[in-house]
């Protein structure tokens, strides 16, 4: 999913041009992820690494994220509706 639907639930995003970081934040909790790397950092000052299963891709100019993995880490909830093919994010449950 593009990075940039995370903006619709509230998060802050931002993508660095010069070092292909795109930062998301939410409540306090900083995500970094660069392309083509199967992990993301969160909340950098602690250190902590979260392995991703599949890694952020740019197509066509656009940057997608693993939005179940990404989502999670924010505390947002996450829903599939595999009848319609829609995913659904929001902030509660």
């Amino acid at each position: 999913m593009p990075v940039s639907v995370f903006t619709d639930v509230g998060c802050y995003v931002d993508f660095n041009e010069e070092t292909y970081v795109a930062t998301i934040s939410r409540n306090g909790t900083v995500l970094e992820i660069l392309p083509n790397l199967t992990g993301m950092r969160k909340n950098q000052d602690t250190g902590f690494y979260v392995p991703l299963e599949v890694c952020a891709r740019f197509v066509d100019d656009i940057l997608y994220v693993p939005v179940r993995a990404v989502a999670e880490e924010l505390e947002l909830y996450v829903s599939w509706d595999a009848v319609n093919a829609v995913v659904t994010l929001n902030s509660a449950g």
